[in-house]
Parts: structure tokens; C-alpha cells; sequence
């Protein structure tokens, strides 16, 4: 059973600024904004396409869990772009941890930001592409070498917010955003060793 998962999350309730937060990560928000009150939904909102919908448009399912503000993400592009995490990070003074397990492809990797980036891992079918920063407290006993989603998990957990308590929660916010003046990825062989990109639209909820 391998996890499609991404996801943002940034210490405290930012509810309030999420639209400043889509937008510096380059997203416009259509103004369509869907309250659901169970997981399954949710997940079921962030379909990708939906009928009738340009393929230009995603959605996001924001929420505060734990004492944090977690954006999931499925495209899993908003852990990737540095730029926005250290701008985002600044602005609001918080940290913010983004994290990846996609099983398919066996790739796994997190990020932390504190006003800039402290700790960068990304594995790809086995091979370190990306280990920057001192190892952080959460990652004690994780073997990098090997490393899983079980293990991607429990930095998450080790920060305050455990995966699988998700299904349990009753206040889910959808947004409607609109990526279509952003360039999509080609897949050239050198974006074969980065973390996914625009070119790997997934149901990434899934389990297999």
C-alpha cells in the first residue's frame, strides 16, 4: 500500500491571509470557495479534472489541525518552490514544513522553512537528490538511506500533526484556483531527478 500525498502546512491558524498565501505561490483564486464537512469529500472536491472544468483549474483543501494551517496539495508543486516558502515564512513569521510520498515513483521528501530554508531532503527511487541543512530533531532514528512514507509521516507527526488524523476532522475549506499563466513542465530528462512537477497530476489520495 504506497501514499500519494503532498501537502503544506504553516505554524498557527492563517485562515485569514490564505489568500495572500495562494498568491505567492503564484495561484489565482477564482472566488469559488466550497465548505465540506467530512474527509472523504474533501478528497473528492480535489478531483482532477472536474467535468466541465478547464484543465487550467485545481483545487486545494486548506484546514487547521494541531496548531497548524495545512494546505493539501496535489499537484505537490507548492513544497518545491523555495522562493514563495522563504517569502511566506517571512511574512507571516512562522515555519512552514511541506512534505511528498508518492509511491509510484518512490519519491519522498520534506522541507522546513524558518524565515529561510533550514532542512531540504528529497529521495527518488532510492537516490538522495536533495540534503540540505542540519538534520532537524524530528528526523532522529530515521534511516535517510532507506527512507519511507512511514518515515516522512513521522517527521510530520514529530511536528505536531499526524497524517491519519485528517479522516477524523469536520471543517475542511476547497479552493478554486486557476494556474493557467503558469508554464507547464515538459519532461525533459533532467526533470526526471527533481521532485514531481506540473506534469504529475495524480489523484494523489489514493492508496495502492
Amino acid at each position: 500500500m504506497s501514499l500519494h500525498a503532498g501537502l503544506l502546512m504553516i505554524k498557527g491558524n492563517h485562515l485569514d491571509r490564505i489568500g495572500d498565501i495562494f498568491t505567492a505561490f503564484n495561484y489565482r483564486l477564482t472566488g469559488t470557495v466550497e465548505h465540506v464537512d467530512n474527509w472523504a469529500e474533501a478528497l473528492e472536491a480535489m478531483q482532477y479534472p472536474r467535468p466541465g472544468k478547464s484543465r487550467e483549474i485545481v483545487y486545494k483543501t486548506v484546514f487547521v489541525h494541531s496548531g497548524w494551517t495545512v494546505i493539501l496539495d496535489p499537484e505537490m508543486l507548492m513544497l518545491v518552490d523555495e522562493d514563495a516558502c522563504t517569502q511566506v515564512s517571512r511574512a507571516l513569521g512562522s515555519p512552514i514544513f511541506g512534505m511528498v510520498c508518492e509511491g509510484t515513483s518512490n519519491s519522498y521528501g520534506y522541507s522546513l522553512y524558518d524565515r529561510k530554508l533550514v532542512r531540504a531532503f528529497w529521495s527518488g527511487d532510492g537516490e538522495v537528490f536533495d540534503n540540505r541543512g542540519d538534520k532537524i530533531p524530528e528526523e532522529e532514528s530515521i534511516a535517510l538511506e532507506g527512507i519511507f512514507e512511514d518515515d516522512v509521516l513521522r517527521v510530520m507527526e514529530r511536528l505536531g500533526v499526524n497524517y491519519f488524523d485528517f479522516e477524523n476532522l469536520r471543517a475542511f475549506e476547497v479552493f478554486e484556483l486557476d494556474e493557467s499563466h503558469i508554464p507547464v513542465h515538459t519532461g525533459s530528462d533532467a526533470e526526471e531527478q527533481t521532485p514531481p512537477s506540473r506534469k504529475s497530476k495524480k489523484p494523489w489520495w489514493k492508496f495502492w
